[in-house]
């Protein structure tokens, strides 16, 4: 058993200089530090400078204007230009509030993806402590099998007859370390997503369950749309889509502005301008308003995702716990069941097929329960998630 266990360890550690963390640890260090969560804020910065630039258009330009004679009775010029907006239809106001629009959304998705960050890097943990887990429990499976395999062993070198129970039983020993083998590939696989989020490997004997959220109070089951961040940014998509319309209608109507030069030929005069025939500002309307057809239907969609997903993150916590508590249970009968199988086997009352079976049972009983437990904190995790409020248990200083 001893060396086992020590194969066990060997086989769940990697070969390198570990560190204990905790679920809160990892979903931490992935929000402080996941390029995603970066993006999201460059975006949201640069929407920023957008706003700027679309405020910058009631203020006055000034540029400098040069020409140089080459041919005719032109002059040589240069000379500054000033030029300011006096009314643009309403189009600056528009563009505006839509870049506005557009950095409120854009606060929204970088909300989302620390939600998105935050829950996968809790899956991650979570995904490897379940694999270890299930490890350990095929472990105890496998110790039972081999001491029955041994003593098969002596019972075969005196009686010859016994055989087929050897190897009967070492037939199931091997199912089981193929189990076992399919563990450890999981157990992998497990760590290499971990690490996504988590650099430094984390020791098989420092994987906790995290501490437990408050229960779902009675009205955890209703929808909750409001606040949701994915759904607040849709709807801000939208404003800005209806905004962006705006715009590019203002953009084929009147638009009024003073231009003053200075120098040689100083002049201040009043420019006004209608883009009587333009095509290609009617199509641009035209997409405007296509593209609002768009920002509603993603609206609609939007809300209905995260409906079904607050709806599948109760029934999965429902029955996580239904399974826990079933399979606790379980695992107290089928050892009871192993041990009077075993006597009534001693005794001749049961064959070796029905011991295996009850073996069976027994490691069923006992990963079903361990995936359970570690299956009803992660379906916790993700009606947190579903809310679109998981980030927010990470960001307070309680551990």
């Amino acid at each position: 058993m001893r060396i086992a266990a020590i194969v066990t360890a060997c086989l769940v550690a990697p070969w390198n200089v570990a560190s204990a963390a905790s679920l809160a640890d990892v979903v931490r260090n992935a929000l402080a530090n996941y390029p995603a969560i970066a993006v999201a804020q460059s975006n949201r910065n640069v929407a920023q400078y957008d706003i700027a630039r679309a405020r910058a258009l009631h203020y006055p330009t000034v540029d400098l204007l040069g020409t140089r004679r080459l041919a005719g009775a032109a002059s040589n010029l240069a000379q500054p230009r000033m030029r300011v907006n006096l009314w643009a239809s309403g189009g600056i106001e528009a563009s505006v509030e839509r870049e506005e629009l557009r950095e409120e959304a854009l606060a929204r998705r970088e909300l989302e993806t620390r939600e998105a960050v935050a829950f996968d890097a809790a899956q991650a943990y979570l995904r490897l402590l379940r694999g270890v887990n299930v490890l350990t429990a095929a472990r105890r499976n496998l110790e039972r099998h081999e001491a029955l395999v041994r003593d098969f062993e002596s019972i075969a070198s005196i009686d010859v007859g016994r055989r087929y129970d050897l190897v009967q039983a070492r037939t199931r020993l091997e199912q089981v370390r193929l189990q076992i083998a399919d563990n450890e590939a999981e157990i992998a696989s497990a760590r290499e997503a971990l690490a996504r989020f988590y650099a430094p490997p984390i020791p098989a004997n420092e994987l906790t369950l995290p501490d437990p959220l408050p229960d779902p109070g009675p009205g955890a089951a209703q929808v909750v749309l409001a606040g949701h961040p994915s759904v607040e940014a849709a709807r801000r998509e939208l404003l800005a889509a209806q905004a962006a319309v705006r715009v590019a209608r203002a953009d084929r109507m009147l638009r009024v502005d003073v231009e003053s030069t200075m120098g040689k030929q100083s002049a201040t005069q009043l420019v006004v301008s209608w883009p009587a025939f333009d095509l290609g500002r009617g199509a641009a309307e035209q997409a405007a308003q296509a593209a609002l057809i768009g920002a509603r239907a993603r609206v609609d969609e939007q809300e209905r995702l995260v409906e079904e997903q607050q709806r599948s993150a109760m029934q999965d916590y429902r029955a996580a716990q239904r399974r826990e508590a079933v399979s606790r249970g379980q695992i107290g009968l089928a050892e009871e069941l192993v041990e009077v199988y075993r006597e009534q086997f001693r005794v001749g009352r049961r064959n070796l097929l029905d011991l295996l079976n009850a073996f069976a049972e027994l490691s069923g009983a006992e990963i079903t329960y361990e995936t359970s437990r570690v299956d009803k904190s992660l379906a916790r995790y993700r009606m947190e998630y579903a809310q679109g409020r998981l980030a927010t248990h990470f960001d307070r200083t309680s551990p």
